[in-house]
């Protein structure tokens, strides 16, 4: 299963969970359904905000939808996952620095650079 399959199905079950269309979940999000119909079934790509968003909208932690999307692997351990958090609120240079690795399009180089940041939280 590709990325843009877990992705749909993720928000077609948070969204039945909850009762709503996803018409009302692309409304939640902030952008249009076609938008958010064009994401969901690989016609275009997620960008970081629209990411963050549905992460937002669903309570789910951002790091954990960046993974969802495959654009990083926290198959390492979740304490990773949660400092990357911590770190992300309490510094908003952090944030955006974690923000432009993830619109790195280089899959390799964007791993490369996760794994920086995993290293510097080590210390």
């Amino acid at each position: 299963m590709d990325a843009n399959e877990i992705l749909k199905n993720f928000v077609n079950q948070k969204a039945q969970e909850r009762n709503l269309s996803l018409r009302q979940v692309a409304v939640g999000v902030g952008i249009g359904s076609s938008h958010l119909s064009a994401i969901l079934n690989g016609r275009r790509p997620i960008s970081v905000e629209v990411c963050n968003a549905i992460a937002d909208f669903f309570n789910m932690q951002r790091v954990e939808m960046y993974n969802l999307v495959g654009w990083i692997t926290m198959d390492e351990d979740e304490e990773f996952t949660t400092r990357i958090r911590e770190y992300s609120k309490k510094d908003p240079e952090f944030a955006q620095f974690v923000k432009m690795i993830l619109e790195t399009k280089d899959e390799g180089e964007r791993k490369r650079l996760m794994r920086v940041i995993r290293a510097s939280l080590e210390k």
